[in-house]
């Protein structure tokens, strides 16, 4: 027999449990703490022994330390047949360890401001920072539900690379912004009707103020910290999600591998074309009904069509297997280098229940951190290659400016990277960056109040991949 009620566990308490009870005949009584979502596991547990005279027991203590979950407190009763068993004054009671730092409390609270879009974020930076070495930086994208201005539902959940075992063995940053409720990570329109699963065009949609506002943001922290650009990843969920393929579509190169949990894609080839070389995990439940796994199927589909081999690591919709494949086998597939996974959870939709499956998976971390950043023409067959160049130099923003305008710039190899400003007559006013660098994206920023408003220009020198000589000028306009 079994009692029990159902309660949410956070992170970083104590809880103690105390009760009244006795039993007409002599028997044993469990008290469990038990998750009620994924693998439905015992957190903790505790026999007793029930007598004949109503006795006290407890308080007994159990100490949780990992993100929120949804869980049930429950008496198993048994060993005596036809036993009276009074249960009484049960109480559970929830204590803070002044010794835990929740997830909540590694993150700093911040904001940033692009072109009159204001975002809160917040930044894990790794412990120990050391400003000579090179860091991961994981960008996640919420859902629609976690949208706010409070800056901190969007990481209440818990975040699964701020994790401190995760962070031990990958230490990296963690940027998790917050937009509105009404706000878009993407502005995608949808066309067709429900059976077409809302077909998307990334085509016919302008970047979002908030996309705008998130690149801007990771390229100011690329030139705040020691990030390394080869190791720039981002996941999101649902509108998350959206906000994810959205990003590795308008920024192929900007990223060195994407997570996905049960979004929608555009899957024409043009569009899947832009991201083919991309390292990229799919995932969705089965029975998902706000956003069908065959939105993550076709996608799934589109890639193999041009030639990419995808891992199923639990259902195969092409053979209809959930049978899945071992861990071992998954493990494997990653260290050979595996592109494109695919994990179709089975018997679980959208809501909750499947985040924490999901995101409780073992293997993900290990897979994410394992991704770099190598720009390599082979790596993405016959698709955009007329993109690909060592060096590229971006146009200034804004332009025309008045103070300070942000230059960007992205190396397909690395290298010694010397930029300059010049005006008119072609005199060396400023030089903004001399410096040895990864293969990456970046920025350098100018500051110009020390001149006169005019038109200048600025000048990217280094080397291309054959050890030639490379330059490329841009012009920008100062106004005072």
């Amino acid at each position: 027999m079994e009692v029990s009620q159902g309660f949410t566990i956070e992170e970083g308490f104590y809880y103690d449990v105390s009760f009244i009870a006795k039993s007409s005949t002599s028997q044993n009584i469990t008290v469990q703490i038990q998750k009620t979502i994924g693998d439905k596991g015992v957190l903790w547990t505790e026999d007793l022994s029930l007598s004949n005279t109503t006795n006290s027991y407890g308080p007994l203590t159990y100490r949780f330390l990992f993100p929120e979950e949804y869980c049930k407190l429950s008496f198993l009763l048994g060993g005596t047949d036809n036993a009276v068993v009074n249960l009484d004054s049960v109480v559970l009671m929830k204590r803070d360890d002044p010794d835990h730092t929740r997830q909540v409390e590694l993150f700093e609270k911040r904001s940033h401001t692009y072109n009159g879009t204001t975002l809160p974020y917040r930044l894990l930076i790794p412990k120990d920072y050391n400003s000579e070495t090179w860091y991961p930086l994981l960008l996640q994208l919420h859902g629609q539900t976690l949208g706010g201005t409070d800056n901190e539902k969007q990481i209440s959940g818990g975040v699964l690379w701020a994790d401190s075992a995760n962070q031990a063995k990958w230490p990296c940053f963690v940027l998790a912004p917050q937009k509105t409720e009404v706000g878009q990570w993407a502005d995608h329109k949808r066309y067709g009707g429900p059976n077409e699963l809302g077909y998307l065009d990334f085509t016919k949609a302008p970047i979002s103020n908030e996309m705008e506002t998130v690149i801007d943001l990771l390229n100011s922290l690329i030139v705040e910290f020691a990030i390394d650009t080869n190791r720039i990843y981002i996941t999101g969920g649902s509108s998350g999600g959206l906000g994810v393929y959205d990003a590795i579509y308008r920024f192929p190169h900007k990223f060195a591998a994407a997570m996905v949990f049960s979004a929608p894609c555009d899957t024409t080839t043009a569009a899947v074309s832009r991201f083919f070389h991309l390292p990229l995990w799919i995932i969705h439940g089965e029975l998902d009904a706000s956003i069908p796994c065959m939105a993550s199927r076709f996608l799934v589909a589109a890639m193999e069509r041009l030639g990419r081999e995808c891992v199923y690591t639990h259902c195969n919709f092409h053979t209809n297997d959930c049978t899945g494949i071992a861990e071992e086998e998954v493990a494997q597939a990653i260290e050979d280098d595996a592109r494109l996974l695919y994990s179709e959870w089975p018997g679980l939709g959208h809501q909750q229940p499947f985040w924490s499956t999901a995101y409780g998976y073992p293997l993900l971390a290990p897979w994410m951190f394992a991704q770099s950043k190598e720009f390599n023409i082979s790596d993405v067959g016959d698709f955009d290659t007329g993109s690909f160049s060592s060096v590229t130099l971006g146009q200034n923003y804004p332009n025309p400016f008045n103070s300070v305008t942000t230059i960007p710039y992205e190396l397909l190899h690395q290298n010694n990277v010397r930029i300059s400003v010049y005006d008119l007559l072609g005199r060396e006013v400023k030089t903004l960056m001399n410096k040895n660098l990864p293969a990456g994206t970046y920025q350098v920023l100018f500051n110009g109040d020390e001149l006169a408003g005019d038109i200048y220009f600025y000048q990217i020198q280094t080397k291309s991949a054959d050890g030639s000589q490379f330059s490329d000028t841009k012009k920008l306009i100062l106004i005072k």
